[in-house]
Parts: structure tokens; C-alpha cells; sequence
């Protein structure tokens, strides 16, 4: 296996970042590459060092720039697990106002992107609380550091391969747990001292408390929103983090498993810190959020852009905007309170024939890059981020993109590695992942029982793969339950609703956590509230209450139908009469559809979740909707399950089950470890078929010989 290991740790301005090329007797962890010594600006020189998982001999530190001298690069004696790197380049240089550089090097949140910043991944101090004695005892204490006796590799949960830690009390898997991390003032190279020090937390599963220097300094709830802490002071830091994390049913959990041993559709938990944890500077008063959304009648772009304070009457925030090379805008304004809205006009879209070189789309993803610089009494603030223009809209028949029709063809999406359980194994696995998806014909990726990576987004952004964003479910409900999820999906909504990948909002499935939705009033009231929350929160996408079971109000009709001969779902979606007859009265999962009113053909529909197919390997564990033999059986339902939906005139697109082997859940189109279970040139012939289409949109109207001579 040829291993490589992208260092996204430090970053200082016109210094360029290195990748290394490693060799084929041994693999490298990006996880494992904690510690940077700093990035001098003067002289191009990037330092650090990483560990390696299994020994070898040496490496070549090459930069992905090309300003970069191709020879500057060092071959470096392997010590053990430790190595040690230094390069040297000159010349140095990247464009620093495109988000795009910053994606590359793994930046955690690229959707407001600083130039310094310092990844805290890799190692930590570790220490299992099952008898939740911590505090009593003041773990926190600088005086304590002796009680941290074991170590993990952050961001990966313990119990997982790559976190290098294994559950050690007899209980497996205590619901508390502790971390410690010590921030030295060398490793905070080129940062400022007159700036404010930022600590983020991508995600902690699942109450986490942060102390600083023995201080305590954040709570937070929520095991899939991010959060921040400011610290006060000057460098060493001594982090410490205790991360509860209950099996209440009535905690938003997803497919993370509540009982002891694994089983059907649910698996390992993510105690504990696992997503990134970096620093970052930025002066008091400084642009804190960032909201994008185009408008294609007014040919703008709009912007939102929320600072932590009130600036005083001098400052002033600079907008800049540019396609590739082309410029598009240089506006300078005058903040008069927290939030400042900014207009970009885009004449070029008023042009229809202009509109495929502005305009967001999955066959044409164009992003527009955007610098922005707040100048007030406290200093400077710049960032960078980025934006697609783009419509959604929904009919009666499809959902528009930019008013016009696609035709979707989704898979399902469990973001599950073997290795790192639900956080990605590096960086660039979330680019793998999407570039997967589309070399497998598909255009929609359905973003299951979780909340996603930022990158996961910004990488769909650039290729142009379609999202549908889902919360993870809680399984029982009552009144902490209704506020829990509340604030995080509305958080989740909030931090992501500048991205054009996305198309649906998904708060619901399948009745989880609401599981009387359609006789009990609290229930029922919790989700068309949630409903319109969202669409108050964010107007500019539709939202599917209820995937699959009970639906409420809702602008997209999902139905799951795991029939597992291709005659059912044929039978199911024929023709009018049929189609109507699943829709508005028992569904194929035994549940009505629809609780309001009957669908007459007014909003689309989509077979949301269906296939579930399973190959068989010869381990007793493995489950599925069905199990085949062999790979020539596999490709026969495949085919037989998506061409009897793509004949149907009635529907708007699917969404297959899944993309990959998830634990015992063995029904992925590729194993565990990404690789398709058929040749994937065969794969994308099946998703991508016309069969029974004038297009990739409009079905035509069905063949006797597919219907038994009915007519549509």
C-alpha cells in the first residue's frame, strides 16, 4: 500500500505547506503528525515532526506548490516511529485569497478560513473516568498531570485503530472521559501576541467541559456542533477537556449503538473528542459568522457577515469577490452594529447564455472566492471564504436547480470507517469519498444520521455532487430531548446553510425519536416546529419533515422501500394509481405517508432509501435487506432494483443503500474499505442509465413490454 501523510498543522502567510510522499513499506497516519515547531515567513522554512505507525527508513518532503523549487526537499532518516523534517524553498508562494489552498491543506472550517492557525491533533494525555471521580478529585489541576497515565491520537475516538488507545476498564467504553494537552510557547510560532487566542472544538461527544490552566473556561452540549474557548494570557497552556457521553435513548445519538454489543444498523460510539481541535488568532472585535445565498432575480450575491462586536465609528470591512481571474467586486463599508449585510452585483447572470460560467451546478460548479478584511480600534481581521450562486425550487415533478429540472440519483451516505469509526481517517479520505460517489454515476449524496465534515461540504461544493443534510436521531422523546435537538439542528443549519451542495434540509427519519408522530400532539407539534425553524433559519432550500414514514407539511414526498425484487418496486411506481395508492395511504415500510392531506401530483417524489443489498462474504455477522451469492446475482438486482424506479414517469429521483460495508451492516456498494464490489465503470453504467429516459431528467412514458401493456 502506497501511504500518504497531508500535515495541515501550521499555516503562516506565503509559507508553503508540504506533503509527504512515503514509501510502500509502511504506511503513514495523518493523525500522527502532531507537533509543529513553527513557520518562519522570511525564509520559507516549514519544520515539524510526525510519527509513523510502522517503522522505515526514509521519506521525501515534497511541496504541493508550484512555486516551490522541485528540488527542495530533503530525504530524512527515520528514528523509530519519530521522524524529524525541515525544508528549505524559495520562491515561496499561493494564492491566499482562495479558499481552495486552505481545503487542500485540511483547514477544519473552510467556509471562513485565517492565515494562522495551529492544529492540536495528534497526541493527548488520555485518562477513563468510570466511576466519574474526576472532578471531585480536580483532574484539572495543574498539580494532577500525573493521573493522565494514558495517551490517544486526537481527533480519533477512543476504542478506534487509529486513536492508538483501547478501552482498558472492564465496563468497555466508560461514559466519561478525560484529556489533557500542554500548548507550548514554541508551538505557537508567528502568532501574535497582541491578538486573541481561539480554541476550537469541531465536535466532543458528548457534555464536554474545558478547563485552561486549571480554570475552568467552557461547557458545551452537543456531540455534533462545534464551539470555541478564548484564552486569556500567555503561552504554556495547560488543556484539559472531560467529555460525558450517556447511552440515553433521548440523546441525539444516530446509527452510534447503545448497548454493549453491536447490532443491525447501529455502531461504535464516538465518546470524546472526534473531530479536529486547532487555534487560531483573531483581534477582540472580528468577523465571526459568514451567510451566502445568491439571488438570481436581483443577479447578486448577498452576504451576511456577523462580527463579535460592535466596531467603533472609523472601522471599516472590505468585501472582495473573484471568479478564477475575473474580478468581481472591491466594496468597502462602514460596520454600524454586529451584523453587516453586503450586495455583489453579477450582471453576467441576467445573461441566460452567460449563466453556465456564473451560476452553481452539478454540471457546472462555479465558486466565487471572497476576501474579507474588517479594520477597527482592536486590528486587523482577514479572512477568506467562498460562495456558489444557485437556486433551489421545488415542483410538482422535480426539484430546479437554477430553474432548471434534475433528475436525482442519490446514495446513502454513512461517513463510517473501519479504522476511525465516524471520523474521516485524514482530510484527504473526505475528497476520496466524494470523488467515490461521483465515479460511481451518482449525483446526490444523502449525509445519513449525522451531521458532516465541513470539508465534506466544501469538497461536494467543488465537485458538484448535490447533499442532502440530515441531524442524527435521538430514539425516545420527551422535554430535554425536544431542546437538544432543537438547538443543535438549528446550529447545524446555521453553520452550514452557505453551502450551494446542499439542496435539502432532513431534520427527521424515519419517526426516530418521535416514534407517535401520528397520534401524539406533542410529537407531531415538536416536528412541523422544527420544520418551520428551519425554514425561517433558511428559506432558500425545501425540507423533508419526515424521511420516509409519517409526513407532515413537507416539501419533498420521500417514501423507503426495501422491496428486494425488482417486480415490487416496478408494481409500486407504475403508474399513477400506484403510486398514489403508497403515498397517501400504507406505505411500503407500513406506515401512511402522508398525514395531512393527500399528494395529487403537487410536490415531488423520491424513493429515498431503497437496495440495501448484501454480497456474500462468509462471516456470520454480516446483515442485509438480502443477501446474494455472487457477484453475477449482485449485478443482476442492482440492475433489475434502479431500472424498475428509473422507469417510473412518477418519480424524481432516488437514493440507493448505501455507499459502503458499515460494521455488520454489509450492504454497501464497496467494502468497507472504499473498493466497489463490481467494476466501477459497471456501477456507473447502471446509475447513470437512460433506460426508459428521453433524458437524464424527464422519464417517457413506459414501454408495453415494461408494464404489461398499461398505459401512462
Amino acid at each position: 500500500m502506497h501511504g500518504r501523510l497531508m500535515l495541515p498543522c501550521f499555516h503562516a502567510p506565503r509559507v508553503s505547506t508540504v506533503k509527504l510522499a512515503v514509501h510502500s513499506h509502511f504506511i503513514a497516519r495523518w493523525a500522527e503528525s502532531p507537533i509543529f515547531g513553527g513557520a518562519r515567513k522570511s525564509v520559507g522554512r516549514v519544520e515539524g515532526a510526525c510519527r509513523l505507525v510502522n517503522g522505515g527508513e526514509s521519506f521525501s518532503c515534497l511541496s504541493r506548490h508550484p512555486r516551490v523549487l522541485p528540488n527542495c526537499y530533503e530525504n530524512v532518516l527515520l528514528r523509530g516511529k519519530l521522524f524529524c523534517y525541515v525544508v528549505y524553498a524559495v520562491g515561496m508562494a499561493f494564492n491566499e485569497e482562495s479558499f481552495l489552498t486552505w481545503l487542500e491543506e485540511g483547514y477544519p472550517r473552510p467556509q471562513l478560513c485565517r492565515t494562522v492557525w495551529l492544529s492540536l491533533n495528534g497526541e493527548w494525555r488520555f485518562r477513563e473516568d468510570p466511576h466519574d471521580v474526576g472532578v471531585r478529585d480536580q483532574w484539572f489541576r495543574a498539580d494532577n498531570q500525573d493521573v493522565f497515565t494514558q495517551s490517544i491520537i486526537v481527533p480519533f475516538p477512543p476504542g478506534s485503530e487509529l486513536s492508538g488507545y483501547e478501552w482498558h476498564e472492564a465496563c468497555n467504553d466508560p461514559s466519561v472521559v478525560w484529556y489533557r494537552r500542554v500548548v507550548t510557547e514554541d508551538e505557537l510560532g508567528d502568532f501574535s501576541a497582541d491578538k486573541t487566542l481561539v480554541l476550537n472544538f469541531e465536535a466532543v461527544d458528548y457534555e464536554c467541559d474545558v478547563w485552561v490552566n486549571g480554570q475552568h473556561a467552557a461547557r458545551h452540549r452537543g456531540g455534533y456542533t462545534p464551539f470555541s474557548v478564548e484564552l486569556d494570557g500567555s503561552a504554556p497552556f495547560d488543556i484539559v477537556v472531560r467529555a460525558s457521553d450517556s447511552r440515553d435513548s433521548t440523546q441525539p445519538r444516530g446509527k452510534q449503538a447503545w448497548r454493549d454489543e453491536l447490532n443491525g444498523i447501529w455502531y461504535q460510539r464516538s465518546t470524546g473528542i472526534w473531530r479536529d481541535v486547532w487555534l487560531e488568532e483573531k483581534p477582540k472585535i472580528a468577523i465571526d459568522e459568514l451567510y451566502w445565498r445568491g439571488d438570481l432575480q436581483g443577479a447578486k450575491l448577498i452576504g451576511e457577515i456577523r462580527l463579535t462586536d460592535v466596531p467603533g465609528a472609523d472601522s471599516t470591512l472590505n468585501v472582495r469577490a473573484a471568479k478564477k481571474d475575473i474580478d468581481i467586486a472591491d466594496i468597502t463599508v462602514r460596520p454600524r452594529g454586529k451584523l453587516v449585510e453586503v450586495s455583489i452585483p453579477i450582471p453576467q447572470i441576467k445573461n441566460n447564455m452567460d449563466c453556465p460560467d456564473w451560476l452553481w451546478a452539478p454540471q457546472h460548479p462555479n465558486l466565487v472566492d471572497i476576501s474579507l478584511t474588517l479594520q477597527s480600534e482592536s486590528g486587523v481581521d482577514t479572512v477568506v471564504s467562498y460562495a456558489g450562486i444557485r437556486s433551489i425550487d421545488v415542483s410538482e415533478t422535480y426539484i430546479h436547480i437554477n430553474r432548471e429540472p434534475v433528475f436525482l440519483r442519490g446514495v446513502l451516505d454513512q461517513g463510517y470507517w473501519p479504522e476511525s469509526f465516524f471520523t474521516p481517517p485524514s482530510p484527504e479520505a473526505l475528497k476520496m469519498e466524494i470523488e467515490l460517489i461521483l465515479d460511481l454515476g451518482f449525483n446526490l449524496s444523502r449525509i445519513h444520521e449525522r451531521t458532516p465534515d465541513r470539508r465534506y461540504l466544501a469538497w461536494a461544493d467543488v465537485y458538484g455532487l448535490l447533499l442532502w443534510a440530515e441531524f442524527p436521531s435521538s430514539y425516545a422523546f420527551d422535554d430535554r430531548t425536544l431542546i437538544d435537538i432543537a438547538s443543535e439542528w438549528l446550529t447545524v443549519v446555521r453553520r452550514d446553510r452557505s453551502a450551494p451542495s446542499i439542496i435539502t434540509w432532513l431534520p427527521f427519519n424515519e419517526s426516530w425519536g418521535v416514534p407517535l408522530l401520528a397520534s401524539a400532539p406533542q410529537q407531531r407539534a415538536f416536528v412541523e416546529g422544527l420544520v418551520s425553524l428551519t425554514r425561517a433559519v433558511d428559506g432558500t432550500r425545501p425540507v423533508s419533515a419526515n424521511d420516509g414514514w409519517e409526513q407532515p407539511e413537507t416539501d419533498i414526498v420521500t417514501t423507503h422501500d426495501y422491496g428486494d425484487k425488482p417486480e415490487q418496486l416496478r408494481t409500486m411506481y407504475k403508474c399513477a394509481e400506484t403510486v398514489s395508492q403508497s403515498v397517501n395511504g400504507v406505505g411500503p415500510q407500513g406506515r401512511r405517508t402522508m398525514l395531512d392531506s393527500n399528494w395529487s401530483f403537487d410536490k415531488p417524489v423520491v424513493v429515498s432509501e431503497f437496495g440495501g443489498i448484501a454480497l456474500a462474504d462468509g462471516k456470520s455477522n454480516q446483515w442485509g435487506y438480502r443477501t446474494v451469492q455472487s457477484k453475477e446475482q449482485y449485478e443482476e438486482i442492482l440492475r433489475g432494483l434502479i431500472f424498475a424506479l428509473l422507469e417510473s414517469p412518477y418519480l424524481s429521483g432516488f437514493c440507493y443503500t448505501q455507499l459502503t460495508d458499515t460494521a455488520q451492516e454489509a450492504n454497501g456498494l464497496c467494502t468497507a474499505e472504499r473498493v466497489p464490489k463490481l467494476p466501477l465503470e459497471t456501477i456507473c453504467e447502471i446509475v447513470t442509465s437512460t433506460y426508459q429516459h428521453d433524458s437524464h431528467v424527464r422519464p417517457r412514458a413506459v414501454s408495453e413490454q415494461a408494464t404489461g401493456g398499461d398505459e401512462q
